[in-house]
């Protein structure tokens, strides 16, 4: 696991009065464990690759916001790429596509405001090759087989501020495209017999800005993240622009370090007692020390 950078906070912590809440927020992008693939020779195993999918990015942040305001809780902030897969073998070629399976990232905003966001994983890809025969003539016994090759990793999501575009904002993930290839032909008399090779891009993770999508058998990019003090005045600690009222203060960050769900994580400063969320939601920041005790 990557370690994780940390930057004090210089001004020190603000009391939360009475009329403001002061909590953590937590971010993890969607990520992807690695994916074995196993080479098949008439159902017998003849080898295998690993294809080393991205892990989700990881930000967490200090805010004071008064009680007037709403979050908006987004551990689904925008989806992840798609994958499109052309079979050429058909007339006039087939196009399907699988929506959003790069990793989607993990945010939230202030009353319609994007506040931060983590980036979700690119995929990797891999090239598949299927032979596969039914012929039975002259003693031939029916074979097939089923190998993989040329694995090519994802990318990892990030986490934290942008630093080399510190103007960027959340963005949905890259699309990514493969194809399909081959023939199909019959023997009369004999059967069939049948070649197919697919490459799989993966798809680019969701993030700020977007993940890019591989093309040619290449693993998709990680999304990035940003944070919005970052992106509003290139510092990592103060009341932000937008919301004056409202202080942001950047704790930490890693790339890389989750390979499960996005989700969004509120603490509180004062009593230590958190909760996970999972689906995309509206909190009254006001009803946070009563969820949070």
């Amino acid at each position: 696991m990557p370690s994780l950078t940390r930057v004090s906070d210089n001004n020190g912590l603000i009391f939360a009065g009475s009329s403001t809440y002061q909590f953590y927020i937590e971010l993890w992008g969607q990520g992807f464990a690695d994916q074995q693939l196993i080479s098949l020779s008439n159902e017998t195993s003849v080898g295998s690759i690993t294809v080393n999918n991205g892990a989700g990015g990881y930000t967490k942040l200090l805010m004071l916001v008064p009680f007037s305001y709403t979050l908006q809780i987004r551990p689904k902030y925008y989806l992840g790429g798609s994958n499109v897969t052309t079979d050429t073998s058909t007339s006039p070629p087939s196009v399907t596509t699988s929506s959003n399976i790069g990793g989607q990232s993990a945010g939230f905003a202030i009353n319609g405001e994007w506040m931060a966001v983590a980036g979700g994983a690119g995929l990797g890809g891999y090239i598949q090759n299927v032979n596969f025969s039914t012929i039975t003539a002259n003693n031939n016994t029916p074979y097939n087989y089923i190998t993989y090759s040329s694995p090519s990793p994802g990318g990892n999501g990030l986490g934290g501020y942008n630093v080399s575009n510190p103007l960027a904002t959340p963005q949905i993930g890259g699309n990514s495209a493969s194809s399909v290839s081959g023939f199909f032909s019959s023997i009369p008399g004999t059967g069939a017999i049948g070649f197919l090779d697919t490459i799989y891009s993966g798809s680019g993770g969701a993030g700020s800005p977007r993940g890019n999508g591989g093309s040619s058998g290449l693993g998709g990019d990680g999304g990035g993240a940003n944070i919005k003090i970052w992106s509003e005045q290139q510092k990592l600690d103060g009341y932000l622009t937008s919301f004056p009222d409202i202080k942001m203060s950047y704790i930490e960050s890693a790339n890389g370090i989750n390979e499960s769900i996005s989700k969004v994580r509120i603490t509180s400063k004062s009593s230590g007692s958190f909760i996970d969320y999972t689906t995309n939601q509206d909190v009254l920041v006001s009803d946070l020390p009563s969820i949070l005790g």
